[in-house]
Order: structure tokens, then C-alpha cells, then sequence
């Protein structure tokens, strides 16, 4: 990646003999034949250095390649031979290249420093934040023979974006559910995969696992049941990979990974200071109240360490929607845009070492999303505070000396904690139907990986072998409280439902190996095992009927009648026992037989007397009972999983490749132990229950496609970038949503279930940006095709299920084409941009039935144009001014459950110290 500087600096002169010495150690080498500008990042990669040179120096000019082992000094001077260029190391790790000719041109200090011009520093691989794709997509991607997206700091920051998920808009085959148009968190769809693990979600390595069945507790599932939360404000990089592979990314992944990465300390600081500080503020229109944020480093004097430590917030109202065109509603209520707001308060802290071969990082997020949503239904709010923290501790070594050494390792723990007020829900009479229930759900998540790659020169080419090791937990506890709960405690599973108890252990291994035959190919194999377990007692309730009551019989010797009087009528029995007294005058026979009465023994039934030998007719009455079910589920499965991938370079800026690969995806905590009913008070949940014969679902996946990379195009510092990628992708197992009877029940039950034939899904994606510095141009574009199977299992426990017909797909299945452009220009010495984003969209293909009427918002076709510049008052403040929705359309977004914002102005600051 190259990063123009628009600035003088000032390089070091003269260096020790020690840092001579140092640049004689061999190191091998393998860098592509051609463009010169291309050879330089490879190397830079490679040898660890940071390259400066004048912009204009590569232009035009080639070189013969690299390849086998050389020291620093001697490896460049090959590099360049015949370039007509010369090199100087001037600092540890820093070297100026220069046009030999001009060298006599520059000016020097008396203290021996040398002004250069304006330079370009160069980076590579991905650590990369920015490049020259799309959206400032880091050039690495265009090299990588995978479908691999990433959005840039630049991008993240240009965007001016309402929510994370917001981010993934503009990428190729990627989609951000949005069911819930206040709901913070993000559930990424890659080529039609979505929720529940399908696609793994990372801070810093750091897993966000957390999930809940049927879109947070709404009647309708339309996706959205995993909940990662990532605050925008402290990302450098979004990284979207929709293949999984041999590698520590995709354990358990059934299709892809988007790897969220957090700022460190040299994002803030500039190079040779020692602190750094960055401030953003946003306001604007349609309720976008506030969205802001600080962040500093300073690196610890005279020590290898640096802190980072930020804190950002976010107020959100309840905003307008669109007022051109409409939006249609599915259901049975009406008035349900009710989109409510939230605040949002996170923070970071991290502290990095660098001790030369070995860095280390420790990394703390702290979330706390407060906010307010609807899914339809009178009394239908919902109230909910969601806290994340998310801990990594990293250590990577890789010694400049020993090429069988680049290790890496993680610790990481992420613990999301729900608490959700569901508010008490009326009739239309006012009749109060469940009271406020609390629902408080957490998910634990903890695990550690390593891998290591060791290179290795062979008689075949350069061959280098990456391997490693992942292990992780998750740990799911839920409760619910409410009056209604407290009299009857089986109540609560009609609210813990959709974030059941249990634990899921996973763990991975994997090996790969890449070879390099000729200049012009590159293979790739590679071999990972996945093996799960799954922990749980999940409790599901029957409804049936009993009889209760006695048979007929005789009475038995029991009580008196007069103790029974004296306990029922004191009126009768003081009558009764004055008379035996003889306190009143009257019939001597009636005395008499008042008397012998209350002297009789018997037996009483249901208040009523009867005699000793008197005959008692039988009382029997039906009850409806609710019989629970508990599960002891204690199971475990494991996969190989291979993979290969071949990629070819016939030409400097063409590099084709074919892949192959299978992933395997074990059933959640939501999924394997879903068990209880809607909410509701009067009776036990009594509608779901966890289907037994689970299993995980397993992917084939084939790939086809090609990068291009071309500098000095059509004019000398222009640059263009191309990726395209086709897929066929067949899945086996996917699980739904279905009907089954679990043993000994007497009824249908839905649950999570296998289909039972295949699903297909088949896409191509293209993204590309052509960038002559006065303007850009780029954009992505998706076409999607899937092919979803219809059937789920017919018989349950030995029990025929009515037909066997899916109930519900989980997820969203998205639309099948989208397409999205970008251009703009850069006015008055590139401190002006001006940019415009417009994205058409095909109608959602959602396959989904309602619990409920509660119904939904139907889907359309829809553009939307986006507006959006930037003034830099100087070299460290920038204002940008967004305009979201431009043409003010109401529309629903793919994968959403409510209408989009109507047109929203918002105006930034960032500034940096």
C-alpha cells in the first residue's frame, strides 16, 4: 500500500556502523518481475522496511525481480539495477531511494538532514489500513487470490454512518441486517449466510457469539438473531472475507468472517512524535442528534510501550421517514413506524509493546447501548440495555533472523449482558395481559488461538507453511422476572426462549502450505479440523388433561355434627345447643332430636355433612396440567475440512485464481436448546422444543475469479483496481425452522431443524475504482442466486409430523442483485472533495411466516443516493458535510423491518493534535 504525504520531512543522516552491520543478515526474497512501484511494496513487505521516495520516482520504470536470499543492502541493489535509481538507508528500518541523476539536487543541512520532496511512504500487507481500491481499499486485496473486502479508516470516517452495520452497505456480497431500525448491533449477511455463526464476527480476534433466536423476540424471524456490537468510532479497519479457509479465521464459520480491528497508537500518532489526539463531532438532521468521540496516545518515554485510550457517545431520536413514495404494511395492526431512539456510551484502552522481534498488545472496549424498540402489537415496547466488554491480550514474534518463526497468539474473553424490560401489554380493552417482565440474557465467550508460519526455500520454489490452533466457549444463562413469574416460575419460559442456557465448546486446528513452482503460479492447500460439543438441560412443557375427585363410598366416623356446625353456621349450632341446654322452652321432641344430631359422627365432602354409613356419591372433575420435559443433551462431532486454491500471474497486472474449500457449522446454544413459548402470561411455553437429531450444517464452495492492478494507467500517477469473483456454493443441513415431535410428546412442536435437501447459492461480485487524484470513480456490484431446500424431516420421535414443510428460514435471503457507485472529485490542491454514492437495490427475497399477525413491511426496489464532502482547514482539521437519502426516498432496506431514514444532513469535525 502507498500513502501519499503531502509534506516535507526531514530524514536522519549519517547512521551507526551497527545499523551497517544489521543490513548484511540474509533474508529470502521472492518479488514479481515488473512494475517497479509493485516490486518496492512487495519488498517492503518482506524486509520489514519503510521505503521513502519522491511520488514521481517508480513512474514509468520496471525491474527485473527478486528472488532467493540476499542481505538488505544486496537485495536492494538488484532490485534496482537498471532502474537508475540509488538507495540509502537513513534510520533504522527506513530507506530513501532516489533518482540517482538529481541526488546533488536536494538540500542539506549543515547537520547533515535532507530535505525531500513530497514522498510516498510505503506499507504493505495488512496491516495496511488505506490504499487506492474502492473506498480506500488497502492495495493488498487486490493481490489476495480470495474474495476479500476491506473498508478503510478513510472510508469509516468519509461515511458519516448512523450505524456500524452501515459500514457494509457499499461491499460486495455483503448485506448488514437492519430488523430493527433502533436495535444497535450488527448481523452481517455474506452471499445469502446469516446469523448464528454463519459468518464469524471479531473485534481484535475476539469473537461476538452473542445471539437470540426469532429477531430479539419479535413474532416474525427476519434475521438479525446475532447481535455483535461494534462501535464505529474506534475501529481502523473493517476486513470482509467471504470464503472460509485452513486458517485461524474461520473455525466454525460456514461462510466467511468480518474482522473488526480497533486504533492503536501509530493510527494517532505521527511519525517521530511521541502523542497523538483526535477528536469527532457530528450533528444533523432527522434526529441524528449527537455522534462524537476523543482519542489519544502517547508512547511511554524511554520505554517500548504506548497507550491508547478513547471514549465516543451516540444520541439518536426517533427519526422521519422518507416522504417520496410509500411503504407497504403486512398485518393485521396498523401505525407500526415506531422507531424510538437510543444512546450509546463507549470507551477503549490499550496498551501495546514493540521490543523489536516481539509486540504485544492489550486491548479493553467497554459498550453501553441503550435503547427502545417496537415489533408491532398494541403495548408492544420494548426497552433494553445491552453492555459488552471485549478483552484481547496478543503477542506476536518474528524474528528479522529466523524464517521459521512468525508466531502469533490471542487470549480473549467478550461478555454481552442484555437486560430487556418487556413493558406490560394490554387489549384493546385495557385488559392487562402480562405484566412488566425483566429479561436478562448473557452470553460468556472465552478462548485462546496461536499459529506460526515458517518459510522454507525448496528445490520446488519458495514454500511457506502456516499452522495453529483455536479453542473457544460459549456460555449462555438467562432469567426472567416478573409478579406474574413469581406465583408461577414456569411462566418464565415463555421469555427465556430466545436466549436459552447451555454451553457450546469448539476447537480447530489447521495447517497450510504455500509453493511458488515458477514465477507465475502459486499453489495453496491446506487441511483444518473443527470438532464441537454441546452442554444443556433445556425444559419444554406439554399440555394435557387429568382427573381429580374420589369415587362413591360410605362415610366414615370422622367429626360430630356439632363440631362441623360449630365450623360452619354459628347461628345453627347456637340454636341447636341452647335447645340441648334447655335456654329455650320449646317442643321437648325437637330438643331431643337437636341434641342427637349434633352428637352424630361423620364424614364431611365439599362442605356438605354426611352421616357415619351414609352413602357419598363420587366427585370427579378434569384439570389441564402441564407436564415438563427436561433434556440432558451431552453431545459432540468433528470434520475435516479441506481446502485448495491455485492462482496464476501471466501478466504483471493480471492474477487469476480458482478455489475449493468445505466448512462445517455446528448448531448454537439458541438453536440446539430452544425450548419454552411466545411471551405470554396464563401457562407455560408450550410451543417450542429443541429438535435431538440436530446436526451441524456443512458447505462446498468453489470459486473462480481475478485481480488487477494497474499504475500509470492513462495519466503518470493514476491508479486502477479490479476484483472480481463468481461463486457456487452447496449446503448441506442448512437449518431452519420446523415442526417436529420430540419423544414421548403428544404434540407438534416448532424447533430448529435440518432440511433435508441441498441449498444452493451462486453469485458473482465485481468491485473496482479508478482513481487520476483530480477524480475517482469506483463502485461494487452483487448478483446473487439461491436455491433453497423446502423439505425438513416428516417424522419425529416416532411421531408423524403434518407435512414437513419449513415453518421459517432463519435469516434473510437477500435481494438478488445490488449495485452501488462512487465518484467525486478532489478541488483546490486535494483539500476539497466532493462524492456522491448511489445504490440501487432489487426487492428482498425473505423467506419467512409469521408466529403471529403482527406482519412486516413489504420490500421494493429502491435507490438511494447519498451526497457527502470534506474541507481540509489545514493539515490537521477536516469538516464534512453528509447527506444521507438525498432525494428524501421512503424505502425499506434490504434486510430491514422498517423504513429507512427520509434525507439527513449531518456536519463533522475531526481534528487532530
Amino acid at each position: 500500500m502507498t500513502t501519499a504525504v503531502g509534506m516535507a520531512v526531514s530524514v536522519l543522516g549519517p547512521v551507526g556502523p551497527a545499523w551497517a552491520q544489521a543490513q548484511a543478515d540474509a533474508a529470502t526474497y521472492s518479488v514479481p518481475a515488473g512494475s517497479l512501484a509493485r516490486a518496492l511494496n512487495f519488498f517492503a513487505d518482506q524486509a520489514g522496511l519503510t521505503l521513502l521516495y519522491p511520488s514521481a520516482v517508480t513512474a514509468g520504470r520496471s525491474t527485473a525481480g527478486l528472488s532467493g536470499s540476499f542481505g538488505q543492502q544486496e537485495a536492494l541493489r538488484r532490485l534496482l539495477s537498471g532502474t537508475g535509481l540509488s538507495y540509502r538507508f537513513t534510520g533504522p528500518g527506513t530507506v530513501t531511494i532516489e533518482d540517482a541523476s538529481a541526488a546533488d539536487a536536494e538540500f542539506v543541512f549543515d547537520d547533515g538532514t535532507i530535505l525531500l520532496e513530497t514522498v510516498k511512504v510505503a506499507a504493505w500487507g495488512r496491516a495496511a489500513a488505506n490504499g487506492s481500491g474502492f473506498r480506500g481499499t488497502p492495495d493488498w486485496v487486490y493481490e489476495a487470490p480470495s474474495s476479500i473486502s476491506v473498508i478503510s479508516r478513510d472510508a469509516i470516517a468519509s461515511a458519516n454512518v448512523r450505524d456500524t452495520r452501515d459500514l457494509l452497505s457499499n461491499v460486495a456480497g455483503a448485506y448488514a441486517n437492519s430488523s430493527n431500525a433502533t436495535y444497535p448491533s450488527i448481523s452481517p449477511n455474506l452471499r445469502g449466510l446469516q446469523d448464528m455463526g454463519r459468518v464469524v464476527v471479531s473485534i481484535d480476534g475476539a469473537r461476538q457469539n452473542a445471539s437470540q433466536t426469532v429477531a430479539a423476540g419479535s413474532e416474525t424471524y427476519q434475521g438479525g438473531s446475532s447481535h455483535a456490537y461494534v462501535d464505529s468510532a474506534f475501529i481502523r479497519s473493517v476486513e470482509v472475507s467471504k470464503n472460509t479457509a485452513a486458517d485461524g479465521a474461520s473455525g466454525g464459520a460456514l461462510g466467511g468472517a468480518v474482522t473488526f480491528r480497533t486504533v492503536g497508537a501509530d493510527d494517532l500518532i505521527e511519525d517521530g512524535g511521541t502523542w497523538g489526539l483526535e477528536l469527532n463531532v457530528t450533528t444533523g438532521s432527522n434526529s441524528h442528534d449527537f455522534q462524537g468521540s476523543i482519542l489519544g496516545a502517547a508512547r511511554l518515554t524511554d520505554t517500548p510501550f504506548s497507550i491508547t485510550a478513547g471514549l465516543s457517545g451516540l444520541n439518536l431520536g426517533e427519526y422521519r421517514l422518507g416522504q417520496n413514495g410509500t411503504v407497504v404494511w403486512n398485518g393485521a395492526d396498523t401505525d407500526q413506524t415506531n422507531l424510538m431512539g437510543r444512546e450509546n456510551w463507549s470507551s477503549l484502552l490499550k496498551v501495546e509493546g514493540d521490543f523489536e522481534d516481539v509486540e504485544v498488545a492489550l486491548t479493553w472496549t467497554h459498550q453501553e447501548k441503550n435503547f427502545a424498540y417496537a415489533v408491532g402489537g398494541p403495548g408492544a415496547q420494548q426497552t433494553m440495555q445491552a453492555t459488552t466488554d471485549t478483552l484481547t491480550a496478543s503477542l506476536g514474534w518474528d524474528p528479522a533472523d529466523n524464517e521459521l518463526i512468525d508466531l502469533n497468539t490471542r487470549l480473549w474473553l467478550n461478555n454481552t449482558l442484555t437486560n430487556q424490560l418487556r413493558h406490560q401489554r394490554t387489549n384493546e380493552l385495557g385488559t392487562i395481559l402480562a405484566p412488566d417482565t425483566f429479561v436478562d440474557g448473557n452470553l460468556l465467550s472465552f478462548g485462546a488461538s496461536i499459529d506460526n508460519t515458517s518459510r522454507f526455500e525448496t528445490p520446488l520454489g519458495p514454500l511457506s507453511v502456516n499452522y495453529g490452533a483455536e479453542v473457544f466457549r460459549d456460555n449462555g444463562t438467562v432469567e426472567a422476572n416478573s409478579t406474574s413469574i413469581t406465583a408461577n416460575p414456569s411462566w418464565a419460559s415463555n421469555y427465556t426462549a430466545f436466549s436459552p442456557a447451555g454451553i457450546r465448546d469448539m476447537a480447530s486446528v489447521y495447517a497450510n502450505a504455500t509453493i511458488e513452482p515458477a514465477d507465475w503460479v502459486k499453489l495453496t492447500g491446506g487441511l483444518r479440523y473443527d470438532w464441537h460439543r454441546l452442554q444443556g438441560t433445556p425444559t419444554y412443557y406439554s399440555q394435557t388433561t387429568e382427573t381429580v375427585g374420589t369415587p362413591s363410598r360410605q362415610a366414615g366416623a370422622v367429626t360430630t355434627y356439632r363440631a362441623w356446625a360449630l365450623a360452619h353456621n354459628q347461628a345453627v349450632y347456637n340454636q341447636w345447643n341452647n335447645r340441648c341446654l334447655g335456654i329455650t322452652i320449646t317442643n321437648p321432641v325437637q330438643i331431643a332430636a337437636a341434641c342427637a344430631r349434633l352428637n352424630l359422627t361423620g364424614e364431611i365432602i365439599n362442605g356438605v355433612w354426611y352421616a357415619t354409613g351414609a352413602w357419598i356419591q363420587g366427585n370427579q372433575t378434569t384439570r389441564v396440567i402441564y407436564p415438563a420435559t427436561t433434556l440432558d443433551i451431552d453431545r459432540s462431532a468433528g470434520a475435516l475440512l479441506p481446502s485448495a486454491t491455485i492462482e496464476l500471474t501471466p501478466l504483471d497486472w493480471f492474477r487469476p485464481y480458482i478455489s475449493y474449500g468445505h466448512s462445517m457449522r455446528p448448531p448454537t446454544i439458541s438453536e440446539a436448546f430452544f425450548a419454552g413459548g411466545s411471551p405470554g402470561d396464563g401457562a407455560p411455553g408450550i410451543g417450542y422444543a429443541p429438535y435431538e437429531g440436530l446436526l451441524p450444517e456443512t458447505a462446498r464452495t468453489w470459486e473462480i475469479g481475478a485481480n488487477l492492478a494497474f499504475d500509470g494507467l492513462l495519466l503518470e500517477d493514476d491508479t486502477l483496481r479490479f476484483k472480481l469473483a463468481a461463486f457456487d456454493r452447496t449446503i448441506d443441513n442448512y437449518i431452519v425452522v420446523g415442526q417436529h415431535y420430540p419423544a414421548n410428546a403428544s404434540k407438534q412442536y416448532i424447533g430448529f431443524m435440518n432440511l433435508l435437501d441441498q441449498t444452493r447459492m451462486q453469485g458473482v461480485e465485481i468491485e473496482g475504482n479508478y482513481d487520476a487524484r483530480q477524480f475517482w470513480i469506483g463502485g461494487s456490484a452483487t448478483w446473487l442466486q439461491t436455491e433453497w431446500g423446502q423439505q425438513v424431516a416428516v417424522t419425529g420421535a416416532g411421531a408423524d409430523v403434518t407435512d414437513g414443510k419449513v415453518f421459517m428460514w432463519a435469516g434473510d435471503v437477500p435481494p438478488k442483485f445490488k449495485v452501488t457507485l462512487d465518484g467525486g472529485v478532489r478541488l483546490l490542491d486535494e483539500t476539497l472533495t466532493l462524492g456522491a454514492t448511489v445504490t440501487h437495490v432489487t426487492p428482498t427475497l425473505t423467506h419467512e411466516q409469521s408466529f403471529s399477525e403482527d406482519g412486516a413491511y413489504l420490500t421494493d426496489a429502491y435507490t438511494s443516493v447519498d451526497l457527502y464532502g470534506a474541507y481540509a482547514l489545514n493539515e490537521n482539521a477536516t469538516i464534512r458535510l453528509g447527506i444521507a437519502n438525498a432525494f428524501d426516498v421512503n424505502y425499506v432496506p434490504a434486510g430491514s423491518r422498517y423504513p429507512a431514514p427520509g434525507r439527513t444532513v449531518t456536519l463533522s469535525l475531526n481534528a487532530k493534535f
